[in-house]
């Protein structure tokens, strides 16, 4: 699904997946924003969460099981709850449950992603609360 605010100056459309802005249109209606050219980079702009870059193997190890972990995350390849699309703010969550902890990521997290307009800027906040911030550095290898 995908949700979209403007102001006089701009229109942003964010797609529910991944929570990633796909679309950034002036007044005029060019497109500023990467299209994601499946030739060259299929992504617009991810969001990357819980880690950057790759794991050491491609694996992290938490209380003796290990967790399969691709680049960047997994943030940007799942879908976030529409929180809110109004005005000029867009509001998505991501947040963790019993299946993401059993199967990708065994710590409770809160991903909450703000997408807003102000006159000619778009913002992009990105807020995530977790436990054990310590091992997620460690986990980098």
């Amino acid at each position: 699904m995908q949700a979209t605010i403007h102001n006089e100056f701009l229109t942003l459309t964010v797609d529910t997946f991944g929570a990633e802005a796909v679309s950034l249109k002036n007044a005029a209606g060019e497109e500023m924003l990467w299209q994601a050219d499946p030739a060259v980079w299929k992504r617009h702009a991810p969001i990357l969460f819980p880690w950057t870059g790759k794991l050491k193997d491609g694996v992290f190890t938490h209380q003796g099981k290990s967790y399969k972990g691709g680049q960047h995350g997994f943030a940007r390849d799942v879908e976030h709850t529409l929180l809110s699309a109004e005005g000029d703010t867009i509001r998505l969550e991501l947040r963790s449950d019993d299946a993401m902890k059993a199967e990708r990521f065994p710590f409770d997290f809160v991903l909450t992603s703000t997408f807003r307009l102000e006159d000619h800027l778009g913002e992009i906040l990105i807020v995530g609360t977790t436990v054990l911030v310590v091992t997620l550095v460690a986990m980098h290898g």
